[in-house]
């Protein structure tokens, strides 16, 4: 038989009756602080959404009056049929997806060399000046839809894409505004009332300079004109806007 344990000793390892109650108080205060902090965990996340939702939103709008201001001097109303004729408002609601903007820059840079002529035989496109035929084919194999346009996915003119991206909110100003990997970028090369070329951008550098993968690019004749890159000053004039991918 074993040694018998004294009185004594067996206190060491026990837990007295009055110790009890404390022990429990604390164990419930600790799963206390412990639910509050997960709240506001649960809160924060949810404010910080709620703010770069927000924040997004008045990016748009910005984006947005900044183009019509301009429009306005031309005596073009924004929101007439001047400017659209063809966005059928109830395909705008925007699809999520888990894809990133990098998507629609590994899309573009498999192209880069295509001719028109190559596109056009492939049935991608229709005969025509494809730079924003080519930027809809992008972004429809990143994941993201241009609901708006032909077959639910193809527009095939620039201030359509604009006018499109400003309702499901995705327009961006040139002013403030970081182009991120796969957004659209949009030219006014002509000072006139109109976009005139889109592109997806590839990447913004340390200098300002943002680095694009273009369709319909160095030849007048868009049989041969081709997909190819090209870098921007950030801060050149001719920059109407851009269309945030995220």
């Amino acid at each position: 038989m074993g040694k018998k344990i004294s009185r004594k000793r067996l206190s060491k390892f026990t837990m007295s009756r009055s110790d009890a109650p404390n022990i429990s108080f604390l164990l419930i205060l600790v799963l206390a602080i412990s639910a509050t902090g997960i709240i506001i965990i649960r809160f924060s996340h949810a404010s910080g959404q709620d703010s770069s939702l927000s924040q997004k939103k008045q990016m748009n709008e910005q984006a947005f009056q900044a183009i019509k201001s301009d429009r306005a001097k031309h005596g073009i109303n924004l929101d007439s049929k001047n400017f659209d004729t063809s966005v059928d408002k109830s395909k705008l609601t925007p699809r999520s997806s888990s894809l990133s903007g990098y998507s629609a820059v590994k899309a573009a840079k498999h192209y880069i060399g295509n001719q028109g002529q190559q596109f056009f035989s492939r049935g991608d496109f229709p005969p025509e000046n494809w730079c924003a035929d080519f930027s809809s084919l992008v972004w429809l194999e990143s994941g993201k839809r241009l609901y708006w346009g032909q077959n639910g996915w193809r527009v095939n003119n620039t201030d359509n894409m604009i006018s499109g991206l400003y309702y499901i909110g995705s327009l961006r100003s040139k002013n403030g505004y970081i182009p991120q990997p796969g957004d659209l970028m949009f030219f006014n090369w002509n000072g006139d009332n109109y976009t005139d070329h889109v592109a997806i951008v590839e990447f913004m550098d340390s200098k300002g300079l943002v680095h694009t993968i273009e369709g319909n690019v160095d030849n007048n004749n868009y049989y041969y004109s081709s997909v190819q890159r090209k870098i921007h000053n950030s801060a050149e004039s001719d920059i109407a806007a851009y269309g945030a991918i995220d």
